[in-house]
């Protein structure tokens, strides 16, 4: 038998913040969102889940696929990264974070995320998702030096159009 369609809104009523338990409420709550296509919302309500408990890899997951699916690839690679460092062997992370990488040109980047698939061997996993860490943080260091370079030309040419857009943390 087919499920009933629901022609008006779905009201949620979640008690948030009582309780220990509000991070599986938030995660919950983002699962029920996402599969009603409202995606800003549940990416909201994991961020919330993690606030509280940071250590779930499955939740990270779940908020890549969200980031990747908008087109914010940074984020995604991040919470795919993320959930490789809580759980080494978790393949779908692996390879998702690898599809990233890909979908960026990042060749030799996606070739190390893909080797996470393929290892059974812990301190391997743990090494090669070191190894994307540190990658990462020398390619956002280099993006940090560009946008500072690009500020400062900018600041001598008041004159010309630019814009600068970047996070400075």
């Amino acid at each position: 038998p087919r499920s009933p369609r629901f022609a008006g809104p779905i009201v949620l009523l979640w008690p948030v913040g009582l309780d220990p338990g509000v991070a599986e409420g938030e995660r919950k709550l983002g699962t029920v969102l996402r599969r009603l296509g409202r995606s800003g919302a549940a990416i909201a309500a994991y961020r919330r889940s993690l606030a509280v408990e940071p250590d779930r890899p499955a939740v990270h997951f779940n908020l890549g696929n969200l980031l990747r699916d908008q087109g914010e690839l940074e984020g995604a690679a991040a919470s795919y990264r993320e959930a490789l460092r809580l759980r080494p062997a978790f393949a779908a992370a692996a390879c998702n974070l690898g599809n990233v990488f890909l979908s960026q040109g990042r060749i030799a980047d996606a070739e190390d995320a893909l080797r996470l698939l393929l290892t059974e061997d812990v301190d391997e996993a743990k090494a090669l998702a070191e190894r994307l860490e540190q990658k990462n943080a020398e390619r956002q260091e280099l993006t940090r030096q560009v946008v500072k370079g690009a500020r400062e030309r900018a600041a001598e040419r008041p004159d010309a159009w630019a814009t600068v857009v970047a996070d400075e943390s």
